[in-house]
């Protein structure tokens, strides 16, 4: 089946392998020093971070990262005024 003739009924959440998450944070430094990957996993099973492990590798759902890197900015911002 040619990719054009599948349809999702659903809109997939775009997901990207940890490292690769871990990886635009650092390029922001949007934490000096950078936290560890155990500490990412930590926020994913507390929920903090929608993400999912699928073979034995971790995967953080980009709209979540990105909603919680919003939410702790806004904090940080409110915290310094």
């Amino acid at each position: 089946m040619a990719l054009s003739q599948f349809s999702f009924d659903f809109a997939p959440r775009k997901k990207m392998l940890l490292s690769v998450a871990m990886d635009e944070v650092a390029y922001y430094e949007v934490f000096s020093p950078m936290p560890t990957d155990e500490w990412f996993v930590g926020m994913i099973l507390s929920d903090e971070i929608e993400g999912i492990k699928l073979g034995g590798r971790w995967y953080v759902f980009a709209d979540s990262l990105e909603n919680w890197l919003k939410k702790i900015n806004s904090s940080s911002m409110q915290m310094a005024a």
